[in-house]
This record gives C-alpha cells, sequence and structure tokens, in this order.
C-alpha cells in the first residue's frame, strides 16, 4: 500500500458535522474529490471555534500519509495529513468548473449504484442518486446513552451539536432501465451544512429548498467501526440533465413512474 502521497488541487466535495469522541478532539471527516485519480478520497481536520477550517468547494493541496489517521482507519480512501499542514487555494471554483467535477463525479460512481457494490469492491465511499420528488428529511431525538455523552462532550468544548438525529429518505435508483429496481431508502444525515442551517435558525425550510434541487445526488461513506453501514454525508445538485446523461443513461427524473 502507498505511504505518502502528494494530493495537489482536490476538492472539497462533502463535510460531516464536527464531532468529538472519548479519545479523539474535535475534527471534521471531509470528503474530497481528487481530479487527478478521480476519486473521493477521505480526511479529517482538527476543527475548533478559533481556527478557520475548510469549507466545501475549498481546493487544497497537501501531503497524504497513512500514519496521521484517526481510530487507526485502514479504509483506503482515508488519508492522514502529513505535518497537519495544508494549502488552501486562493482560486474559486466558477460554475463550469463546478459542473464539470459533478459530471466526472456521475460517470465514475454511478455504476455502484447500490451499496452490496461498494462493499464488494471495498470502497468507502459512494453515491447514491434519488427520486427527488421522494426525498425527505426528517428528525429523531438523540436519546441513547453514547449520543448523550456526545452531545455533553460537544457543549463542555462550546461546539454546536444537535439536539436530533437527522435522516434523510425516499426512492433511490439501483439498476439501469429496470423499474422494478426502485428501493426505498432511510439514512442518518451527518452533513456539516444541515447543522449549520440549524444553528442558524434556517433548518425549518429545509425540505423545500433539497426539493428545489435540480439533479440531486447524496454522497454517502461507510463508518470505520462498521463497514456495512453507509451514512449521508452530503446532498448535491447537478445541473439539469446531468444525472440522465452521465449516470443513469435514462430519463429517469422525468418520466419513469415511481410506486410508492
Amino acid at each position: 500500500m502507498e505511504r505518502m502521497k502528494l494530493f495537489s488541487n482536490c476538492v472539497v466535495i462533502a463535510q460531516a458535522r464536527p464531532i468529538k469522541g472519548k479519545k479523539v478532539d474535535s475534527h471534521v471527516c471531509n470528503i474530497l474529490w481528487d481530479r487527478i485519480s478521480e476519486q473521493f478520497i477521505r480526511i479529517t481536520c482538527p476543527f475548533s471555534l478559533e481556527r478557520k477550517t475548510i469549507k466545501r468547494w475549498d481546493i487544497i493541496s497537501f501531503w497524504g500519509d497513512k500514519k496521521n489517521v484517526l481510530n487507526n482507519d485502514t479504509r483506503k480512501e482515508t488519508w492522514g495529513i502529513y505535518g497537519n499542514e495544508y494549502k488552501i487555494s486562493k482560486y474559486k471554483l466558477k460554475n463550469k468548473d463546478k459542473d464539470e467535477i459533478h459530471k466526472d463525479i456521475l460517470k465514475n460512481y454511478a455504476k455502484y449504484d447500490c451499496e452490496n457494490k461498494l462493499n464488494k469492491e471495498r470502497k468507502s465511499i459512494g453515491i447514491l442518486i434519488p427520486k427527488r420528488s421522494t426525498i425527505k428529511i426528517y428528525t429523531n431525538n438523540l436519546h441513547t446513552e453514547k449520543e448523550m455523552e456526545t452531545i455533553k462532550r460537544m457543549k463542555e468544548e462550546g461546539i454546536y451539536y444537535s439536539d436530533y438525529n437527522y435522516k434523510i429518505a425516499g426512492k433511490k435508483y439501483e439498476n439501469k432501465y429496470i423499474k422494478s429496481e426502485e428501493k426505498y431508502f432511510d439514512k442518518t444525515l451527518v452533513a456539516r451544512d444541515i447543522i449549520e442551517a440549524e444553528r442558524q435558525n434556517r433548518h425549518k425550510n429545509i425540505n423545500q429548498i433539497i426539493n428545489n434541487y435540480k439533479n440531486p445526488y447524496i454522497v454517502i461513506g461507510n463508518t470505520p467501526f462498521k463497514r456495512n453501514t453507509f451514512v449521508a454525508i452530503g446532498i448535491l445538485s447537478a445541473p439539469e440533465k446531468y444525472i440522465e446523461d452521465y449516470a443513469l443513461e435514462t430519463d429517469y427524473q422525468g418520466k419513469l413512474e415511481i410506486k410508492l
């Protein structure tokens, strides 16, 4: 396995909410798009209220290694940041740049249209393509002992942490051209921007915002301790017809009938 690698001009695609573990300091898990290999990679960055952190669509470069990873994470997409040093580019992606990235993600990952395929190839990051009209975000109250301990740790750090467990559900499309393969999904949603919306009291119309996405797709990733469990890390909106043209090769969002 490659132990050290230079990652240049990777793009931050999705971010999980900040979290602090029993033995791990506060951090944010970031999903990056490596434009050279055209693959997802994962890094974790320390999080504090005093330090500016990277954000979605930032372009960053760093030396990656397999030593500076949390919890001895052995997933192949996970990389540590050598010396905890990374460079954020001053260049801001234009819409045409983002469109090209959406196209590359859909072309490279739509074939992994179910988690079994991701597991078979030992991939820990993928995408889920939902039927736009069926997406719904809802919440459950946190109540387990582990969840309450997490809330306590975060409040002691002064970092906002929701009292709710966010979920995203709907219908997803798995097998090209086969309508019978439309299946229900229900996943834990850990996207940082969702929690930020709650913190800023912008979460009450979150379903309306998501339902206005032209071509939504969801970045999913498994956990280091439960490799068969995938959670939703980010919700993106591709340009019009990109799902049909570069992923499903069929007019999925517009014409296929869904039997709920």
